[in-house]
């Protein structure tokens, strides 16, 4: 604690501009600005995490964001409640401890779901609660303590507030540039630690030069245990987040990928062999039946259009096992992929053992891959491959084939500019989870994709559960007729996921009779491991009574993204 006269000092007239005051004011901007970084990032970070364990990323922001600044504003009333006394060492103390929860928050988060389920939700708020109270804490605390040096309150304000705020804007910036980089969630909390570390650090030595801080061994002490404390927790957080981590999946985490854009993970279960996929702690894929998935929705669609030289565009599929079953047509013109993470395409490109799952369809030598804000492929380099027949001289036959183009671009940005159109699309986005996937289910996407679809063309997509999900699965059915399509849904049996839905749409003026009666004479021109045509047929008419019928009539747009809300309140109740 300050001495009575240092306490004195304190409230007197501010000094002139000595070196101590403009010291002062590199310390206070300095602390401000770091204080702002690691308290926005601190907020993300708790929000990110919960929504990887609890989904419904929307509303965990909402939720923690809200809680945290409802007590950054009480803890704004309670500093009245202080007295002056000790002013300095409350700050080194808020810092200390700011950095220590700061830094072990994701570890909290994730202990907390996988040895205290039951109590999850009371520690992840009061988690939020006293993290957002002490943040409130260190603005009126610099302002009180700034009296001294600052010309006047609206000096002192500007020098503190200014710099908290722009700490913000490079706290968001950190936080980009780490995930983009793929720094783990649990390495950011601790290098984001740090800043508050220093400030406590930077506040220490500022006043004890200035002889404004009393039991300086004391506070050297403490501060040595917390950095101790976050270097110890650096540099064994990947084994601490997988054995927390861990607890969260059945089997054994044998990938764990953190992109600017999801948490990837891979699981494997030897008894079966079983690898599986999870984005954001959703499954996404499993290898023991995956396959039950892919092919019905791929080939179905691809010989109900049957003319030759179709051109194919996939939306989502990152994992590649889509396009394992387009590239057993050889006769198209082109094949192109959308993908937003290209972490997922390389996982899945050079992984071996992912690799082997897709057939290595990113290593196909027709395969290019363009990561670029650029909507169209460009220039197109013919592709030929060998083929069976010899020619005079005993060399085989090269035979031109199909373009295989991977763009990594925002689904939404690509169909909403690209010019070229396109026979067959295949959508394979993951369940509307989130507000960003919402709006790929949206009726103005659908606008957009059947601009490009051409007149004959069909669509597919995965539409989620039509029984675990059953007002989601016919909202989505329901929206694409509004904007002007027919549709059939059909449904198969996948047993990691149970009863999954498609549906199948084209535009309107191709009745529907048309599509059924080509559905009854449906022949598959390749080779395929588990769908048959006779098995395919029946997709379309395995429906029971008001098994598609539904009270409701909203329509998923963008401004009334319904779908979000049914699927996050209403489905999956009796899984």
């Amino acid at each position: 604690m300050e001495n009575a006269a240092t306490q004195e000092s304190l409230s007197t007239t501010p000094i002139n501009r000595t070196m101590e005051a403009r010291l002062a004011t590199i310390v206070f901007a300095t602390c401000m600005f770091c204080t702002g970084a690691s308290g926005y990032v601190c907020e993300v970070l708790l929000s990110t995490v919960s929504s990887y364990i609890l989904g419904n990323a929307i509303i965990q922001f909402s939720i923690i964001m809200g809680l945290m600044m409802a007590f950054m504003g009480i803890s704004q009333w309670a500093q009245a409640l202080i007295g002056k006394e000790g002013l300095v060492g409350k700050f080194i103390a808020v810092e200390l401890i700011l950095s220590l929860l700061c830094g072990f928050t994701p570890l909290i988060v994730y202990g907390a779901y996988a040895y205290a389920e039951v109590h999850f939700v009371f520690i992840q708020r009061s988690l939020a609660c006293v993290i957002g109270f002490l943040i409130g804490f260190e603005i009126p605390i610099v302002l009180r303590i700034n009296e001294k040096y600052a010309d006047s309150l609206p000096t002192n304000i500007a020098r503190t507030t200014t710099w908290d705020y722009l700490g913000v804007v490079f706290g968001l910036a950190l936080w980009y540039f780490l995930l983009k980089k793929g720094v783990l969630i649990t390495e950011i909390s601790f290098i984001v630690a740090g800043l508050n570390l220093s400030v406590a650090i930077l506040a220490l030595v500022f006043f004890e030069k200035y002889k404004l801080l009393k039991n300086k061994f004391l506070w050297i002490s403490l501060t040595l245990i917390v950095s101790a404390s976050l270097a110890s927790g650096y540099t064994y957080n990947r084994d601490l987040s997988f054995l927390m981590k861990q607890r969260l999946y059945d089997d054994r985490i044998v990938i764990d990928e953190q992109t600017i854009y999801q948490n990837i993970v891979v699981t494997h279960r030897k008894e079966n062999n079983d690898y599986r996929l999870y984005c954001n702690g959703q499954l996404q894929a499993s290898s023991f039946d995956e396959i039950r998935y892919h092919e019905p929705m791929v080939h179905p669609v691809m010989s109900l259009v049957p003319w030759e030289k179709k051109k194919v565009l996939i939306l989502g599929g990152g994992d590649g096992l889509a396009l394992r079953e387009v590239l057993k047509y050889k006769d198209l013109e082109s094949i192109t992929l959308v993908e937003l993470d290209p972490a997922m395409i390389r996982l899945f490109r050079d992984n071996p053992v992912l690799g082997n799952l897709n057939d290595h369809s990113f290593s196909d030598p027709r395969v290019r891959i363009l990561k670029t804000d650029a909507v169209t492929p460009g220039p197109v380099t013919p592709v030929y491959m060998e083929t069976d027949t010899l020619d005079k001289k005993g060399a085989p036959v090269l035979e031109k084939t199909s373009q295989v183009s991977i763009m990594i671009i925002d689904a939404d940005k690509y169909i909403e500019t690209i010019k070229e159109k396109f026979d067959i699309v295949i959508i394979d986005f993951p369940d509307p989870g989130s507000v960003e996937l919402a709006k790929l289910y949206s009726q103005e996407f659908y606008f957009k994709l059947k601009r490009i679809l051409s007149e004959n063309g069909m669509f597919v997509l995965q539409a989620t559960s039509p029984y675990h999900a059953k007002e989601a699965f016919l909202g989505i059915n329901r929206t694409i007729r509004a904007a002007g399509f027919n549709t059939l849904p059909y449904r198969n049996n996948v047993p990691s996921f149970g009863d999954w839905g498609w549906i199948l749409a084209w535009k309107n003026h191709i009745p529907e009779k048309v599509i059924r009666k080509k559905i009854r004479s449906m022949a598959f021109t390749v080779k395929t491991d588990y769908l048959t045509e006779i098995q395919a047929r029946t997709f379309f008419d395995n429906w029971g009574k008001q098994e598609l019928e539904s009270t409701d009539d909203w329509i998923n747009t963008l401004m009334n993204p319904m779908l979000l809300w049914v699927y996050l309140d209403e489905c999956w109740k009796w899984d």
